[in-house]
């Protein structure tokens, strides 16, 4: 019965995070958070986009730099949910998406701060940072972005509402905050 529901090849989720990575550079972006969270009926689906994961259960985020393959990060219970189903390879539980009152005895559990720098060298270094879905993402995470010379500012627009720090990204122009 799978073989008969229609998917797309793993060639494309590539060609995906490239011109991505593309207009990220026309942008002049250090790093961009792609969010998304269980709510599987309201909300962009970015990550579903990006990663082919249906986000369901706990919140996710796609971490793309401005070359090589994106990160995945998630909650505890869903590492090997998102390993399974999706298209990156390279997961990681984020501290800002676990309950602070629970123990996760069999989870590796980094921050936000140790996996951005792992992509790209030093959280310190990202000064420009594009984030899909930020009118959704939890004020725990969205308090750990990397920091910018400029606080991060919503973008009104709604044709491609991607908030970027020192600047707005709005279908291919930026407005500086």
């Amino acid at each position: 019965m799978d073989a008969a529901r229609p998917t797309i090849p793993p060639d494309e989720f590539a060609r995906r995070w490239r011109r991505v990575q593309d207009l990220m550079e026309a942008e002049e972006l250090d790093l961009l958070v792609a969010y998304g969270n269980d709510r599987a009926v309201f909300g962009p689906a970015h990550v579903r986009w990006l990663a082919d994961v249906p986000v369901h259960f706990e919140a996710m985020a796609v971490l793309l730099p401005p070359s090589g393959d994106p990160v995945l990060v998630c909650g505890p219970e869903s590492d090997q949910y998102a390993l399974r189903v999706g298209r990156i390879r390279d997961v990681r539980v984020l501290r800002e998406f676990t309950h602070p009152d629970e123990d996760y005895p069999f989870s590796r559990i980094e921050s936000l701060a140790e996996v951005v720098t792992g992509l790209v060298g030093s959280a310190r270094s990202v000064r420009r940072l594009g984030v899909a879905g930020a009118s959704s993402l939890v004020a725990r995470s969205r308090r750990e972005l990397p920091r910018g010379r400029r606080r991060l500012r919503a973008c009104k627009h709604s044709a491609a509402p991607v908030e970027v720090r020192n600047g707005c990204h709005c279908s291919g122009a930026v407005a500086q905050g």
